[in-house]
């Protein structure tokens, strides 16, 4: 089932730079997409921040996954890749 972001969600789509595709054991698949911001600062790299994010996300819901790979939205390549609990 798939949706369509609200105004607020679009606006973070699109100053992501990074999104991160997860393929869920149970046959489900989700996208997260990279937030740029911090709360209380201003990060010297924002995209390694979303890198870190994204990363930190799908190690944690690790059991659950068969596979989540980390896309650069800019240039369209791959990352990293979470398989059986490693990054590649």
């Amino acid at each position: 089932m798939s949706h369509s972001p609200s105004v607020a969600g679009q606006k973070l789509i699109a100053e992501a730079s990074t999104k991160l595709l997860i393929y869920f054991k149970d046959g489900n698949s989700r996208t997260f997409h990279g937030r740029p911001n911090a709360s209380s600062y201003t990060p010297v790299d924002p995209r390694e921040l979303e890198i870190k994010r994204l990363k930190r996300y799908a190690e944690s819901v690790g059991p659950k996954i068969n596979v989540a790979i980390l896309y650069d939205l800019h240039t369209g390549q791959e990352l990293a890749r979470l398989k059986n609990g490693q990054w590649v």
